[in-house]
């Protein structure tokens, strides 16, 4: 699910919602063992501004929570929480073709690896 705010000229606010669903495993752990895992979620808040129709940056937020796994009904407490701050750039190269870079620091973890600093890149193919 995504929202996008205009607020004022070229600045907008922008918020998004995903869930993820997960099916058993019915061959977990010994072989015979059912691995549950209830839905995990991602919410992202950012705050975009347009240089220009082919430029953009933007600062966000973002945190993932939930995704709680269960092994034969036993709780394996393994739910991921994690909170991260965001700074994008956006580059428009053709119609169909985009190309951003992201870095990020995660500000709190539960459950998995603290990321001090790290630098995502995306390239995007609209067809």
């Amino acid at each position: 699910m995504a929202w996008v705010q205009p607020i004022y000229n070229k600045l907008a606010f922008e918020f998004y919602q995903d869930a993820i669903w997960y099916g058993d495993n019915d061959e977990a752990g010994n072989g015979n063992q059912t691995l549950e895992q209830d839905t995990s979620y991602q919410t992202q808040v950012n705050l975009r501004y347009d240089l220009n129709q082919l430029q953009r940056v933007a600062f966000g937020y973002a945190a993932n929570y939930g995704g709680n796994q269960s092994l034969d009904g036993i709780n394996l407490h393994q739910d991921m929480k994690k909170q991260q701050l965001r700074l994008e750039y956006q580059q428009m190269i053709n119609p169909k073709t985009q190309i951003s870079a992201q870095v990020i620091s995660d500000t709190q973890v539960e459950s998995g690896f603290k990321k001090d600093l790290g630098l995502n890149l995306r390239l995007f193919y609209i067809f």
